[in-house]
């Protein structure tokens, strides 16, 4: 029987997170609120080289989330909302074969359909009752950062076998 992760994928995994963690809290100015910068964002495009890092994505976001002004409700929802499109990124994948159009699905999926349930959460805290006034710039800002992120990856990539790191694909 083998082991979902060896001792080597949890050493990776947690790096990831704690990567995720401290560079959204070293920009946490730009990385909570209605319009957001968050460049650990680009790190959701490890996931067109190995569906396994959807454990260090979801971990990574779960913590950061400690930090927001928002508090527990972005630790659900913020959470909630990278899992489900780490989700249906992965069996997107599944169907899409090539890298250039995973990364743009991706982008795709995490700016349109992750910023939904973070819009609710802020209209629903108060901040805002307007769906759109919030949504569009929380859209625009995550295409922006996966949009450079894919180029960053990808030369990353080329660099380091990134699809190596997480055995199995």
């Amino acid at each position: 029987m083998q082991k979902y992760f060896s001792t080597k994928e949890y050493i990776i995994t947690a790096l990831i997170a704690a990567i995720y963690v401290v560079s959204t809290l070293l920009l946490a100015p730009i990385s909570y609120g209605i319009i957001q910068f968050r460049l650990s964002e680009i790190l959701n495009h490890l996931l067109v080289y190995n569906k396994k890092f959807i454990v260090a994505l979801t971990l990574g976001v779960f913590i950061a989330n400690f930090w927001s002004p928002f508090a527990l409700y972005d630790i659900i929802f913020g959470t909630g909302a990278t899992f489900l499109c780490s989700l249906i990124s992965i069996v997107a994948f599944k169907y899409i074969k090539h890298k250039h159009i995973q990364f743009i699905f991706n982008t795709l999926n995490f700016s349109f359909i992750g910023m939904v349930p973070i819009t609710l959460m802020i209209i629903a805290l108060g901040d805002s009752n307007t769906f759109f006034a919030i949504y569009f710039p929380l859209v625009l800002s995550e295409l922006i950062i996966l949009g450079a992120g894919q180029i960053v990856l990808h030369l990353l990539h080329k660099k380091i076998n990134l699809s190596s790191y997480l055995n199995d694909k």
